[in-house]
C-alpha cells in the first residue's frame, strides 16, 4: 500500500469553469507533476512552465533567450509532499510564458491505495483552452466541448507506462501519447550514442579549421556533451525514483553499505573472478591463510609479488593509464597501482598490517576458506570507499571530495546505457546531482590552465578511471602517450560487475 493525494487543479480567471481532480502518488516530485497536469488538461507541452510554492519558484526550463527567474529551483526532485505537505495546501502552475496560463494546485486529501496504483483522472470539467489564443481573456464566454476522461486517462496509464516500466524520454512519451507516433523511433540512448559516434567520427579534418574555428568547434563539442548528460541523467534520475524511489539517494550516498533498500551489496562469485584487484590480491590472501608475507626491511612488498599484482592490474581491459605506463615494477614504491591496491587490502577487514608484515583476520581466512569471493571484493571496495586515501593515487589533498561522491557514480553507472561514455560526461551528471563537486578549491600552483573545472575533471578522470579499473566497475582503453592524457577523451563501458553492485 501507499499514500497517495487528491490534487484539485483549476485554470484561474477563466470565463467558464475548466477544472480536473487527479489521484497521484505522494512521491512525485514537480517534474512528473508538470506531465500529468499537461496530459489532464489537454495541453500540448508546448512552451515554458513553472511552479511557484511558498518554498519558491520551481521549473525545469533552460531557455538561453530567457532570463531565469531569481532563486529558480530545479523541479526534478523536489517532492510534492514537501510543497503540499497538508489538504488544503495550494500551489500555482504557470503554463505558456506569453498567455499565462494559471492554474492553482489545491491539496484535496490523502489515500492509501494498492502500490502500484497508476494516476487517476476522477473528474474534468470545462475544455481546455486552444493553445497560443492568447490567454483566459480571449477566451469564448462559453464552450460546448466537454472533455474526455476515458482518453485522458488512457493517455496517463500509456505515459506511465512509457516512462516508468520502459524508462523512454518523459518528452518524446508525451508526444508519441498526443498522437506523434514517430517520437520513439530514436531513443535517448541511441541519439547519445549516435553523438559519441560522432564525436570519435572523422568526417573532416579539424587541423584544416582556422584556430579560432578549432575553438570554437571544441566549445560546441563540450556544450553538446553537457546537453547529453544533462538529458541523460533526467533518465536515470527517473529510473532511480521508478525502481529505488529517489529519496533514498541521500542515505545511500552517506551510507552507502548499510542503507537498506539502496546499498552496495557483495556480487555474483562469477563476476568477482576477473575483476583486476581479486587477481592480484587473492593469491596473496591464500599465501596469508598459512603464514604472513614478511615485507622488505623498507616496509614494501617482496618485488616477487609487486611483479605479479603489476601483470594482473594491467589488464587489457584497465590498462594503466598517464605516467603509470612508464612506471617498472621492481619495488612497489614505484608502481602506482600496486602500491594502491596493497595499501586497499591493508585497510580492510582481511587483513592486519605493521611495519614487517601482512597477515590475515579469521574474517579474511574464513572468506577464502569458504570462497566467498563476492564477499572478499566488497569487503575491498568498503575500504577503498571509505577509508583509502585517493590522493594516494593523484593528487595528494586536492578534491577530496571525489572519494565521497563514489556512491553516486557507482548508482548512475548502474543506470547507464549499454554504451561507451566520455568519462567527463560522467563527472558533468556527478556534479550536476553534487554542484559541491564543482566547489572545492584548487591550489594556483596545482594546473597550468586557466579553468580549474577542467582541473577538477582531470583529478576525477585520473582517479576513477584507476581504482574502478582495478575493480572491475569500468574498462577503457588508454594511450600509449600518457603526455596525451590531459587532452584524451577518455570513454568507459561499464562492465557487468559495475552493474551488480547495487542493491536490490
Amino acid at each position: 500500500m501507499a499514500k497517495y493525494i487528491t490534487l484539485n487543479i483549476n485554470l484561474e480567471d477563466a470565463p467558464y469553469q475548466v477544472s480536473r481532480q487527479l489521484l497521484v502518488p505522494a512521491k512525485i516530485d514537480l517534474y512528473r507533476l508538470h506531465y500529468y497536469i499537461q496530459l489532464a488538461m489537454g495541453w500540448t507541452n508546448s512552451h515554458l512552465h513553472m511552479f511557484k510554492t511558498a518554498a519558491g519558484f520551481f521549473s525545469n526550463n533552460d531557455d538561453p533567450f530567457n532570463d531565469p527567474v531569481d532563486d529558480e529551483q530545479p523541479e526534478i526532485g523536489a517532492k510534492l509532499v514537501a510543497q503540499l505537505p497538508r489538504k488544503g495546501d495550494s500551489l500555482l502552475y504557470v503554463y505558456d510564458f506569453g498567455d499565462d496560463w494559471c492554474h492553482t494546485v489545491t491539496h484535496g486529501g490523502s489515500s492509501i491505495q494498492p502500490r502500484h496504483s497508476s494516476v487517476k483522472i476522477i473528474a474534468a470539467v470545462g475544455a481546455c483552452p486552444t493553445e497560443d489564443s492568447g490567454g483566459v481573456a480571449h477566451m469564448p464566454e462559453r464552450s460546448s466541448n466537454k472533455p474526455n476522461l476515458a482518453q485522458i486517462q488512457q493517455r496517463l496509464d500509456q505515459f506511465i507506462e512509457l516512462t516508468e516500466q520502459q524508462a523512454h524520454d518523459h518528452d518524446r512519451a508525451f508526444a508519441f501519447v498526443m498522437g506523434d507516433q514517430d517520437a520513439l523511433d530514436e531513443t535517448d540512448e541511441e541519439a547519445l550514442a549516435a553523438f559519441i559516434a560522432a564525436d570519435e567520427a572523422e568526417e573532416f579534418n579539424e587541423d584544416e579549421l582556422t584556430p579560432e574555428q578549432q575553438q570554437a568547434f571544441a566549445e560546441l563539442k563540450l556544450d553538446m556533451q553537457k546537453q547529453a548528460a544533462q538529458i541523460l541523467l533526467q533518465q536515470i534520475i527517473a529510473n532511480m525514483d521508478a525502481q529505488q524511489r529517489y529519496q533514498h539517494v541521500n542515505e545511500f550516498i552517506n551510507k552507502p553499505f548499510t542503507h537498506p533498500p539502496m546499498h552496495l551489496a557483495p556480487p555474483p562469485n562469477e563476476l568477482v573472478a576477473e575483476a583486476p584487484i581479486m587477481k592480484a590480491l587473492l593469491p596473496l590472501l591464500q599465501t596469508m591463510c598459512d603464514k604472513p608475507i614478511k615485507l622488505t626491511a623498507a616496509g614494501y612488498l617482496p618485488v616477487a609479488w609487486v611483479k605479479h599484482m603489476w601483470t594482473e592490474l594491467n589488464s587489457p581491459d584497465t590498462p594503466c593509464i598517464g605516467k603509470q605506463q612508464y612506471e617498472v615494477p621492481n619495488s612497489e614504491s614505484k608502481v602506482t597501482m600496486v602500491a594502491a591496491a596493497r595499501h586497499i587490502m591493508a585497510q580492510s577487514s582481511l587483513v592486519k598490517a605493521n611495519k614487517t608484515s601482512l597477515t590475515i583476520t579469521a574474517k579474511g581466512k574464513k572468506l577464502v576458506a569458504s570462497q566467498e569471493l563476492g564477499e572478499i571484493y566488497h569487503e575491498l571496495l568498503k575500504a577503498c570507499l571509505t577509508t583509502f586515501h585517493w590522493g594516494f593515487v593523484f593528487g595528494d589533498q586536492v578534491c577530496p571530495l571525489q572519494r565521497a561522491v563514489a556512491p553516486s557514480v557507482l548508482a548512475i553507472s548502474h543506470y547507464l546505457p549499454q554504451h561507451e561514455f566520455p568519462v567527463n560526461m560522467l563527472y558533468d551528471m556527478t556534479s550536476t546531482l553534487i554542484p559541491a563537486l564543482n566547489e572545492e578549491p584548487i591550489p594556483a600552483s596545482a594546473w597550468r590552465d586557466d579553468s580549474d573545472h577542467s582541473e577538477r575533471q582531470f583529478y576525477f578522470a585520473y582517479r576513477y578511471l584507476t581504482l574502478f579499473g582495478i575493480f572491475g566497475i569500468w574498462q577503457h582503453q588508454a594511450t600509449n602517450d600518457y603526455r596525451r592524457f590531459d587532452t584524451q577523451a577518455y570513454h568507459v563501458t561499464v562492465t557487468d560487475l559495475g552493474r551488480s553492485l547495487l542493491a536490490p
